[in-house]
């Protein structure tokens, strides 16, 4: 278990260190010294989420200073965090918090 738990940290760490690049689940299995299959296991065990899922939040939660700080258009708050396009980001965005990056940027400013 303890070695799972650092397992599930170190991949933590990475993704909060490289959140606004392209992850893929084999590196952050390989940071682990783990199969594909066993670390998502392991990281689902952990977190209640799969590491995808898990990396998406991160950069959804990256996304709000930038947002709230009115400097970047959406398209080049999605590219900083690591989203592909501005209208994944507003999709993933949406179904966390259930307005768009826009609409959220607006109630901020209010």
């Amino acid at each position: 278990p303890d070695r799972n738990a650092e397992c599930v940290k170190r991949a933590i760490s990475l993704m909060e260190e490289r959140f606004a690049e392209k992850l893929t689940l084999d590196d952050l299995a390989r940071a682990c010294g783990l199969s594909r299959s066993e670390f998502c296991r392991t990281f689902r065990r952990f977190t209640g989420r799969t590491p995808f899922e898990y990396l998406q939040h991160l950069r959804v939660r990256r996304s709000l200073a930038l947002l709230a700080d009115g400097g970047l258009s959406v398209t080049e708050v999605a590219a900083r965090t690591g989203f592909a396009g501005a209208s994944y980001f507003a999709e993933v965005f949406r179904r966390f918090f259930r307005v768009s990056p826009t609409e959220y940027r607006k109630k901020n400013k209010e």
